[in-house]
């Protein structure tokens, strides 16, 4: 008996939503409008039947949750695991606007008057009012009652409102006629009007339909039409001619027409600009020293021994080391006895077109020692830098990927033998963009890098070096962003000495070869998301 029995909830998916019918109602906003998202709810849509007088609030939620609603006087609140947003309406029968998702304050425009009534009937306190307002009353017999009441400077309507609400009446507002009535006779008159209105659909003829769809599939759209039948009709859909077939009558069929040209629409086309940067910055440097000599005697006043030489053995000396070369070339020197060599040889990697050296040589007088000297030292720099720019095409709310690269093979042995297998290094771009109602761009958008490292070659084949970055973002049509970042540092130190001479002060450079070596490598990504308009050439932008 409670003046919302006009309210009526419904559960529909695929998608998932719930559809509140409000009957008895009159439009204020536009059909289409699309109410701002609240949290826990993707979006609001608003549809008014002009021919049943109702309103159909669509709600579409942004996860599996129930929705519970609850009745209160003029309140209606509905509930979405624990969000709460009340739709505030008149009294049954009212014609109120169509209600929205935030508590909106009832604004009143009536002439102020000033009421002070004690145990008056309830028949003279309205008709005072009609003679306020300058409308038409009509007050029907079940209306009865006292009303004690004071009230200073307000609106004859909010005045009005006070007083029925008080007393369980309600009000009608019909081209300038009020009409006051108990809230349960215009309960029982909603729901007579609603059999009668379903009796009166049931004779008219029906006619059967069929709909094409150029944008959207039929299966998808199946569901949306079915709130949009009545009790008798039916709908299904032909996947090979994307088509539905409404089996209706004519009012029907029509609304059903109207509302598909209003979602049959182009879905928008992105287009995903990315530019992937790769720095590859490396340093390196290296100190050598190669040192020898030779010490020798042919005769000496012993039997034994009677020569003898001493020198570096590590390496045969070069023809440039003269000074040991020389005194190889001594007559009464066996030169099979010992041969020139260096003591120390721990060089840079110099050669033609990289690095540095210097030589010295030194002999003594008589032939008996000498000494040969060399240092050299390397230092490269180097940048590389590896532009990527890949660039796909999807619609909204589709996922698209592109990627180029390399298949590496690698052999794997088994009982069956040895087989050949490829493991994937490619450059992925994969992204899920969706344009908001607000303009914006959501994007859920992944970027891979795999490249094969042939510095580290392995007997079980070429090692595969990935990158990758994996995030959500929302920005602006046309923007970039620069969504990752992969910096690393690679500083290594290398000593090549002797035992023990190494460490001896100030001379430990003798026996010691240095290297230094330092490479960065930086991953830069960045995207423009770009909205393709109606007619846009690709590439205009």
């Amino acid at each position: 008996e409670e003046p919302w029995g006009f309210v009526d909830l419904e559960k529909f998916s695929p998608p998932l939503r719930y559809v509140v019918h409000l009957f008895n109602t009159s439009p204020a906003v536009s059909l289409d409008t699309l109410y701002s998202p609240t949290p826990g709810v993707e979006k609001v849509r608003v549809l008014y039947d002009y021919m049943d007088r109702k309103t159909d609030v669509v709600i579409y939620p942004s996860n599996v949750a129930p929705l519970a609603m609850e009745k209160s006087g003029k309140e209606l609140v509905l509930s979405l695991k624990g969000l709460e947003r009340k739709v505030e309406g008149e009294k049954a029968g009212v014609r109120p606007s169509v209600p929205t998702f935030e508590a909106r304050k009832k604004v009143y425009t009536g002439k102020r008057i000033s009421l002070e009534f004690k145990n008056a009937d309830i028949r003279d306190v309205i008709r005072i009012l009609s003679e306020v307002s300058g409308l038409n009353f009509v007050v029907d017999p079940d209306v009865k009652g006292t009303v004690t009441v004071k009230l200073d400077n307000v609106p004859w309507d909010q005045a009005l409102d006070v007083i029925l609400r008080t007393n369980k009446l309600g009000k009608v507002v019909e081209e300038g006629i009020v009409r006051i009535a108990t809230l349960k006779s215009l309960a029982q008159e909603g729901r007579a009007q609603e059999s009668a209105r379903k009796a009166l659909e049931k004779t008219k003829p029906m006619v059967l339909e069929v709909i094409p769809l150029n944008f959207v599939e039929a299966d998808k759209v199946k569901d949306l039409i079915t709130p949009l039948l009545s009790d008798e009709g039916k709908v299904d859909y032909l996947e090979r001619i994307n088509s539905l077939v409404v089996k209706d009558n004519a009012e029907r069929i029509a609304k059903i027409r109207e509302f598909v040209k209003k979602i049959d629409t182009p879905t928008p086309q992105i287009q995903i600009g990315a530019r992937i940067v790769e720095i590859v910055t490396t340093y390196l440097k290296e100190l050598g020293i190669q040192w020898g000599f030779l010490w020798r005697q042919t005769k000496t006043d012993m039997s034994f021994p009677y020569s003898f030489g001493v020198g570096g053995g590590v390496t045969p000396a070069p023809a440039t080391s003269q000074a040991l070369t020389t005194m190889e070339g001594v007559s009464g020197w066996s030169p099979a006895s010992i041969a020139p060599g260096y003591v120390v040889d721990l060089p840079a990697a110099v050669m033609t077109g990289s690095g540095g050296a210097i030589a010295a040589s030194l002999l003594n007088a008589s032939e008996t020692f000498g000494l040969d000297i060399r240092l050299s030292a390397l230092e490269e720099e180097g940048v590389a830098r590896t532009v990527s720019n890949p660039k796909l095409v999807t619609l909204d709310n589709q996922e698209a990927e592109i990627s180029q690269g390399y298949e590496i093979p690698f052999a794997t042995v088994s009982e069956s033998g040895t087989e050949t297998e490829f493991k994937e290094a490619k450059l992925k771009l994969l992204v899920k963009p969706h344009i908001t109602s607000s303009g914006d761009i959501v994007m859920d958008v992944e970027v891979s890098k795999d490249s094969p490292d042939f510095t580290h070659v392995t007997p079980d084949g070429v090692p595969i070096q990935t990158r990758s970055v994996k995030t959500s973002v929302r920005m602006k049509n046309g923007d970039t962003l620069i969504i990752g970042g992969i910096y690393e540092m690679t500083k290594s130190k290398k000593n090549n000495q002797v035992p023990g001479l190494s460490r001896i002060p100030l001379l430990s450079w003798l026996f010691r070869h240095r290297m230094e070596n330092l490479e960065k490598r930086e991953l830069l990504i960045f995207v423009t998301p770009t909205v393709i308009e109606a007619g846009m050439v690709q590439g205009e932008r």
